[in-house]
């Protein structure tokens, strides 16, 4: 079974949007890289964070107070048509965030058939943040997934992520080195700061 390199909130790499989400991005950020960078690193497992708008409908990315530009459908095309050329696969679970009073909104139909569409790129969950409820039927992907953020357990907040992650890198490796992982799956190894890593 394969060792895989996860991005945990994979699309904190890019620009903020908005004023407040600028001021708030420290809190949130966890990835340096955009999405094809951490691709071109051998990242292929993505934590990707969404809510959909009320008024307009659109599904955005975001990370608890922070929303982030780039459009959700178009970011899932292009890592389809890098997966298609270099012939492999990839993996994504999307958790929709229904934190700091952002009620739970399903997700348009729209959305829904267009993660049917893509076909290197496999949506293992797609789950509620608040109860980590699955919101969708996906099919089933033989994954398991081992966190390597451990100071998150707990559910205790740090509020630098980014700084954290680099701070402890010798010993989120080590506990990476020390894993095998599972034995009747692949593995996901979910860091903050992917390219900081090697599986």
């Amino acid at each position: 079974m394969e060792r895989l390199l996860g991005a945990h909130n994979a699309h904190t790499g890019a620009e903020p949007r908005g004023v407040w989400s600028r001021l708030l991005n420290f809190t949130a950020r966890c990835q340096r890289l955009d999405v094809m960078e951490l691709l071109d690193r051998g990242v292929r497992y993505f934590d990707f964070r969404v809510r959909c708008d009320g008024r307009t409908g659109e599904v955005y990315f975001c990370h608890g107070l922070v929303r982030y530009r780039g459009s959700v459908t178009e970011v899932l095309s292009r890592m389809d048509s890098y997966l298609l050329c270099r012939g492999e696969a990839g993996y994504v679970r999307i958790v929709y965030d229904d934190t700091f009073g952002h009620g739970y909104r399903p997700l348009p139909a729209v959305f829904v058939r267009f993660l049917d569409v893509l076909r290197h790129v496999r949506v293992v969950e797609v789950v509620r943040k608040s109860d980590w409820r699955a919101v969708l039927p996906v099919q089933e992907v033989n994954v398991g997934v081992m966190d390597c953020f451990r100071n998150y357990r707990g559910y205790r907040w740090i509020p630098c992520p980014d700084l954290w992650t680099r701070r402890h890198r010798d010993k989120i490796q080590g506990y990476i080195d020390a894993h095998r992982g599972y034995l009747n799956r692949d593995t996901v190894f979910l860091c903050d700061r992917a390219e900081l890593f090697r599986v």
